[in-house]
């Protein structure tokens, strides 16, 4: 149902349109980013991503068939100690919305994480309001082991973080369907 390519400097300016206020700004990248997005912030953020040894794997995500440029996601914070990432970024174009793409992306993301990057564990944390993305994290096998009240202002109000994770062990545990084929 989707696949992931390497998000490269070409892919800057449709990434820099799907941004497009101050509270979806901080949604999506937290204090990472600045509004309005520009190409020099994600220049500096992709600096060495998707190298061997990166702390950080940014992707496009393509809906398979139709080619169609449905999002964007990162594998960042990579820890080689701790042996754990945090999958972060997560951003679906307005236009793939509703289409059921998030668990797939989700499990697609997990699999490179555990089986191409040979991590241990991911984590992520999301929004207390984003229902959908909560459900979405919880099929695809993500726990809840903490909540963080007030975290951030957005929208016109303060909010708390659900932080959830996935071990390699839980995500090999569940029969998955293979969602990154063309």
């Amino acid at each position: 149902m989707i696949y992931l390519t390497r998000f490269e400097e070409k892919d800057f300016d449709r990434l820099i349109s799907w941004v497009t206020d101050a509270d979806m700004m901080m949604m999506w990248g937290g204090p990472t980013f600045t509004f309005p997005l520009t190409r020099e912030q994600l220049a500096d953020f992709t600096a060495g991503a998707n190298e061997p040894d990166a702390e950080t794997h940014a992707f496009n995500v393509f809906i398979s068939g139709t080619d169609e440029k449905a999002g964007f996601i990162t594998i960042n914070s990579i820890d080689r100690v701790e042996n754990r990432a945090k999958i972060g970024k997560v951003l679906i174009a307005d236009q793939a919305r509703g289409r059921g793409i998030c668990e797939p992306l989700i499990h697609e993301i997990s699999r490179v994480a555990f089986e191409e990057l040979d991590l241990g564990e991911l984590y992520l944390g999301v929004f207390d309001f984003n229902h959908p993305a909560i459900r979405c994290y919880e099929r695809a096998g993500f726990q809840t082991y903490e909540y963080v009240p007030n975290i951030r202002y957005l929208y016109g109000d303060y909010h708390g973080v659900w932080r959830m994770n996935l071990t390699r062990e839980q995500f090999a545990s569940k029969k998955r369907p293979d969602h990154s084929t063309r």
